[in-house]
C-alpha cells in the first residue's frame, strides 16, 4: 500500500501532465513544495473535463468522513472494476496525481526504513488515481491506483503506484470507458530500469513532518541499491 508521496516541485509536476493536453493550468495555489503528502491531506489533482484537463484540490483517501483512521488510500488495479467503492469511479472519475516520487517503508521489526522511488531522469511522476465527492458534496477525495511492483520496488514492498507514461496519461484522462485490454496495458509495472531508489531519513516516517529533510539521503548504513 502506498501511503506517502513527495511533491517537491509542484509546478513542474503539474505542468508535465498538462503539457500532454496543451493546457495552461494555474499553479499559483501550489507554489509551496510538499515533501511528505499523506492521508487526509489536500493535494493538487488533475482531472479530465470537456476534452481538456482541470486542476482541483482534493483530500487523499475515500471515506464519507475525513477521518484518517478509516480512509482508503489505494485502489488495487486487479479489483478496481469489481468493487462497489471503485467500479463507477474507474469509468467516470479517473484522475492523475502529480508527484516527484513516492515512499515505501521496509518493515525491519522494531522500525520501518523509508525509501524514496523516483524516475532516473528526475522527471515528475504521473500517478493514476480515481476520485469522488463526499455524500454531502462538500469535499472531493482521491485514491491512488496500485499494481504489482517492478523488480526494484519489489525489494521493499509488494505493491507500487500505477505510473503513467505519455500514452497512459492521454488514455486515463480521455473521459471514456476503457477496454479491459487498455486497462491492463496501463497497469503494467513501470520499468525498473527507468527508476532509482534511495534510502532516506526516518524523519519522513512521521506524517506531520515536512521540509527537504524528508527526502534527505540516509547514509548511516551501506546502500542497498
Amino acid at each position: 500500500m502506498c501511503v506517502r508521496y513527495t511533491l517537491s516541485e509542484p509546478k513542474k509536476a503539474i505542468e508535465s501532465v498538462a503539457a500532454h493536453f496543451g493546457a495552461n493550468l494555474n499553479t499559483d495555489a501550489y507554489d509551496k513544495p510538499r515533501y511528505n503528502v499523506g492521508l487526509a491531506q489536500k493535494a493538487p489533482i488533475i482531472v479530465g473535463k470537456h476534452n481538456g484537463v482541470v486542476l482541483e484540490t482534493m483530500s487523499w483517501g475515500f471515506s464519507n468522513k475525513l477521518n484518517a483512521s478509516s480512509l482508503l488510500a489505494n485502489a488495487r488495479f486487479e479489483t478496481i472494476t469489481q468493487l462497489p467503492t471503485f467500479k463507477d469511479a474507474v469509468v467516470h472519475r479517473r484522475c492523475v496525481i502529480p508527484a516527484n516520487g513516492f515512499f515505501e517503508f521496509q518493515d525491519l521489526g522494531k522500525r520501518k526504513q523509508p525509501y524514496l522511488f523516483t524516475l532516473k531522469d528526475e522527471k515528475p511522476l504521473a500517478i493514476a488515481g480515481v476520485w469522488k465527492s463526499t455524500d454531502d458534496l462538500t469535499a472531493f477525495q482521491f485514491c491512488l491506483v496500485t499494481t504489482r511492483p517492478n523488480s526494484l520496488v519489489a525489494t521493499i514492498h509488494d505493491r507500487m503506484p500505477v505510473i503513467l507514461g505519455p500514452k497512459g496519461i492521454m488514455a486515463w484522462l480521455n473521459g471514456e470507458e476503457l477496454e479491459r485490454s487498455t486497462l491492463d496495458d496501463i497497469a503494467l509495472s513501470f520499468p525498473a530500469d527507468a527508476m532509482v531508489c534511495r534510502r532516506v531519513s526516518s524523519y519522513v516516517n512521521n506524517v506531520r513532518n515536512e521540509g527537504p529533510e524528508c527526502i534527505k539521503e540516509d547514509v548511516a548504513l551501506p546502500e542497498l541499491f
